[in-house]
């Protein structure tokens, strides 16, 4: 749950590095250039995790987003679905689905 949390508050800080570090080696997020946020998670609550034979997590959270791409701003609540992969001793964000 850090390294998700750590991505939530790397984009509210708009530091990309920060949102960088939260993700596998491999992902396309590293290629990323970020000159624009147009949504945001404020929020990841109750966190399910299900430890999956190759010894990567699925985390399943309940996330609030906003957007910004809209006036007003629109909100919703979804259920996320985190692949966590270990890399270097880190749990890290392999990929994400709705």
């Amino acid at each position: 749950m850090q390294t998700l949390n750590r991505n939530m508050k790397g984009i509210l800080q708009f530091d990309a590095d920060a949102v960088r570090s939260a993700y596998v080696q491999e992902h396309a997020v590293h290629e990323e250039e970020f000159s624009q946020v147009y949504a945001v998670a404020i929020s990841m609550d109750e966190p399910l995790f299900n430890v999956l034979q190759d010894g990567n997590i699925e985390v399943f959270v309940k996330q609030k987003n906003v957007y910004f791409n809209a006036s007003p701003l629109q909100a919703d609540e979804t259920t996320k679905l985190y692949l966590m992969q270990k890399e270097d001793s880190a749990w890290r964000i392999l990929s994400i689905t709705n």
